[in-house]
């Protein structure tokens, strides 16, 4: 009996020679191939009288797909190409020519196929001991293009090391892209490399950035850099992001962020926090909250203390003069900020083009981030966590000293 696995922990294990393996597939087809691939059990032996079920509805769930009658249809269309589509396997000189699947077989009217895989792919899937790829099937299952899920597991084989350098001619072929088709570059950046680039990043647990490297303004390679693995998001911190910014890039790029700094407390302490303000610029209010520690020690039944203390006149007078304070306190870190960038922006007034463009090659030096610096290469100066960097850095570096002042000190000024 085929053992059952938990839809969610279906691992997906290939060798790398197989990740960079030359073919060409659609999206269904891709999704079928790994769907059985998560089947393989660790303790098979051979693909030799060895059958893998696929039970469609479970499937559709398995990778984020409606359930249909035209499925059954779309799966044994999908299983014709794998019958019949080659694949090349190098492994240095020895190159091997194979299909995916030995075979198919399902009954009409019901639900499931049976598929054999190849006794050729048995070095490539079974009792792999090194150099090899693996990745949860939840990982991909929302990816729509074809590249996507081809490129998906490119990176990933380089996670460890960051970045990944190919040329022009070898990612076609590793994509499966025929020569005929995004014959000028442009095209093959923009419906290609751009288009899995922003659905990898949105959609799966890897962040990563491209470069083209030109030779005479001739593109030659491309170089795919700041591969890493985002901080897991649990579904409880999910859902305390608002519905309309749960896909926001720079949303989430901040949870992730603070989790890695200050931990899983923090971030839910900022979001009840800036969800309890409502500000009309949400991202940016729960940026600050988190770069600036704002709402310390605030709980969800925090705004409500007054009311618990209904009964209590002295415990309800702390709770207002508690309040009171905190608000003060905030209205004055508003100022303080409000200082320092008119202080920082009447510097910058001073300077000429060559003169800011001499600061920001030397703020871009001074990022010894790897998610700062992949950031700033992504947006620059419009992110407003890399804004408030560049601001922090000018401030620092260049702002004389007697012009600058800390908090305690503004908030000494104030009287406070």
């Amino acid at each position: 009996m085929e053992q059952i696995v938990e839809q969610g922990k279906q691992l997906v294990v290939q060798s790398n020679p197989l990740v960079e393996a030359q073919y060409r597939l659609d999206m269904l087809a891709q999704k079928i191939i790994r769907y059985l691939v998560s089947k393989i059990r660790p303790n098979d032996q051979t693909f030799k009288n060895r059958i893998y079920t696929l039970v469609v509805q479970d499937f559709c769930e398995a990778v984020d797909r409606e359930y249909q009658t035209k499925v059954f249809q779309d799966i044994r269309a999908a299983a014709e190409k794998l019958l019949s589509t080659k694949i090349t396997i190098r492994r240095g000189k020895e190159v091997t020519r194979t299909a995916w699947i030995a075979s198919y077989k399902y009954h009409e009217n019901e639900g499931w196929f049976e598929f054999s895989l190849s006794t050729h792919l048995e070095r490539e899937l079974l009792k792999i001991k090194d150099r090899f790829t693996k990745y949860y099937l939840k990982n991909i299952s929302k990816l729509k293009s074809q590249y996507s899920i081809r490129l998906y597991e490119l990176l990933l084989q380089y996670l460890p090391v960051g970045q990944r350098r190919e040329t022009i001619s070898d990612i076609r072929a590793m994509l499966g892209i025929g020569e005929n088709e995004y014959q000028e570059f442009k095209n093959l950046k923009m419906r290609v490399l751009l288009k899995a680039h922003s659905e990898i990043c949105k959609k799966t647990d890897i962040d990563f950035d491209f470069k083209v490297e030109k030779i005479s303004r001739k593109p030659i390679a491309i170089v795919f850099h700041g591969i890493r693995q985002k901080t897991y998001i649990s579904d409880r911190i999910l859902s305390l992001i608002p519905k309309k910014y749960q896909d926001n890039k720079q949303v989430l790029n901040t949870v992730r962020k603070y989790l890695e700094l200050c931990g899983k407390d923090y971030i839910v302490e900022k979001l009840h926090y800036t969800n309890s303000r409502n500000p009309k610029r949400w991202t940016d209010y729960f940026w600050k909250a988190c770069e600036y520690n704002h709402g310390e020690g605030y709980t969800p039944n925090q705004d409500n203390e007054t009311h618990v203390f209904v009964e209590n006149p002295e415990a309800r007078a702390a709770a207002e003069s508690r309040k009171k304070e905190k608000e003060r306190i905030e209205g004055l870190q508003r100022e303080y900020e409000g200082y320092k960038e008119k202080t920082i922006e009447k510097y910058l007034d001073t300077l000429d083009a060559p003169g800011l463009e001499k600061l920001r090659e030397g703020f871009e030096k001074s990022l010894n981030n790897r998610f700062l610096k992949a950031r700033y290469e992504e947006s620059g100066l419009d992110s407003p966590l890399i804004k408030a960097e560049y601001m922090e850095y000018v401030y620092g570096k260049y702002i004389p000293v007697d012009a600058r002042i800390s908090f305690l000190d503004f908030l000494k000024k104030r009287n406070f």
